[in-house]
């Protein structure tokens, strides 16, 4: 299984698989304070216990998409990785911005 998440850049559908993100949420969790951690930790429970779609609050995606972008930018953070970090920040930024909530399906 895996998840799309929307507000990705020029309107795009993104699919990440549960085993992409999982390695993400350890990457993330390796390069990030603890308190920074927390407030990405309910992303990716979600993303590993959702059985249908969810939603990320507005309120909930700014902060989580200045984490994934601060741990995009370290030097601890594997290549390659480093890349979904970003585009994940890109999106939650997005909705943030806008205002919307960012879905998950």
């Amino acid at each position: 299984m895996g998840w799309n998440y929307d507000h990705a850049p020029y309107g795009e559908r993104v699919h990440l698989s549960a085993l992409q993100l999982d390695n993400l949420s350890k990457q993330v969790a390796h390069v990030v304070s603890s308190k920074d951690w927390r407030i990405v930790l309910p992303l990716f429970d979600q993303v590993q216990r959702a059985d249908g779609p969810f939603e990320i609050t507005p309120r909930e995606a700014g902060p989580i998409a200045n984490v994934l972008k601060l741990a995009a930018c370290s030097p601890r953070m594997t290549e390659g990785w480093d890349t979904v970090a970003h585009r994940l920040a890109d999106a939650a930024d997005s909705a943030a911005k806008n205002r919307e909530p960012w879905h998950w399906s």
